[in-house]
């Protein structure tokens, strides 16, 4: 196996890629859980359970759809980053 100046080897470089890939991807998850936490929090200050509970819905699922699809267009990101690693070991 070919080994790199810092002493590791192609092999041992892509797992510890792989490693902080992975604790990126745990770590956006729970930024993302505490960001919605946090604005339920604020919401339930600001509009309280009393005031048209239906609108209070629409801006909960609102605020949940745009997390999904900010933690989804991180995980594309990353699949992308691994994709390109995997390439460039094989190519």
């Amino acid at each position: 196996m070919t080994e790199n100046p810092d002493g590791k080897t192609v092999v041992e470089r892509v797992e510890a890629l792989s490693d902080e890939v992975l604790d990126s991807i745990q770590a956006g998850q729970r930024t993302a859980m505490d960001a919605v936490r946090k604005f339920v929090d604020t919401l339930d200050e600001v509009v309280p359970n009393l005031v048209d509970a239906s609108g209070r819905k629409k801006v909960l699922d609102a605020a949940l759809d745009m997390v999904d699809q900010l933690v989804t267009a991180q995980l594309e990101f990353l699949r992308k980053v691994i994709g390109s690693a995997g390439e460039a070991l094989h190519g």
